[in-house]
């Protein structure tokens, strides 16, 4: 198997891994790692969609993910790691747990992708491409993932609702580190859509694991989600007290 690419974060300290968001390789949260480097040393494995090579036709479901974080630690030698995740990084975070228990001591999962069942169940009964009108699976298919350069593409997301909350300097990370050069000069997603839209068309069925979770955990939700909803937060509370 092909090396794992991933990013060394810095610091010293016990270790952090920490689990990308769909679409966001994990240099682009470099800033949010600032705030644990003076404490802990912290690596973000780069998942699947970004290997050479790979194809979003493969995806059997989101557990797929958490084998490679998996074979990732075991080839990094960790155990007894702090593992952190970030939405979908959240629940591959979640899953890997369960699977090895032994390569963490807690677990920290922001916004992770809990929905509701009505919505899982949704994914796979209805017809796919209404499932892509409703859904984030759509909006992704239909994302523009070629831009003339950089700035280009910061003026356009700039002005787009997705970004609004961003600081400019957050999204330049997103420009810098989200996007790669083509021959031509133009800039192209590092984060493929296909990879973006498949993933957001198979959301997880979390809830009967939830329970399964062992480790220490911190949950966090923020105050303006639409990922983590307020019934399902209390659900989760419920399940793992």
């Amino acid at each position: 198997m092909q090396d794992i690419p991933f990013y060394d974060f810095g610091g010293s300290g016990p270790l952090i891994h920490f689990a990308h968001p769909n679409g966001f390789p994990a240099e682009t949260f470099h800033r949010f790692a600032g705030e644990f480097t003076d404490q802990y040393h912290m690596i973000g494995m780069n998942a699947r969609p970004m290997w050479p090579g790979s194809n979003p036709a493969e995806l059997t479901g989101w557990d797929m993910f958490a084998d490679d974080l998996i074979t990732f630690l075991d080839s990094q030698g960790a155990k007894n790691i702090i593992g952190m995740g970030i939405s979908l990084g959240g629940v591959i975070t979640m899953y890997a747990a369960l699977k090895r228990p032994d390569l963490f001591s807690k677990l920290v999962l922001i916004e992770p992708v809990f929905l509701p069942w009505s919505i899982i169940l949704s994914s796979k009964f209805v017809p796919r491409p209404v499932l892509e009108k409703r859904s984030p699976a759509g909006a992704a298919k239909r994302r523009r993932d070629v831009h003339p350069s950089r700035q280009q593409a910061f003026d356009r997301w700039r002005q787009k609702r997705a970004f609004k909350r961003y600081s400019d300097d957050t999204l330049w990370d997103y420009v810098n580190y989200g996007l790669v050069d083509q021959v031509d000069g133009s800039v192209t997603l590092r984060f493929p859509k296909a990879w973006e839209a498949e993933i957001f068309s198979r959301p997880p069925m979390v809830w009967p694991k939830i329970s399964q979770i062992t480790h220490p955990t911190l949950g966090i939700r923020g105050k303006k989600t639409d990922v983590l909803f307020e019934k399902q937060w209390g659900m989760w509370q419920r399940k793992q007290p």
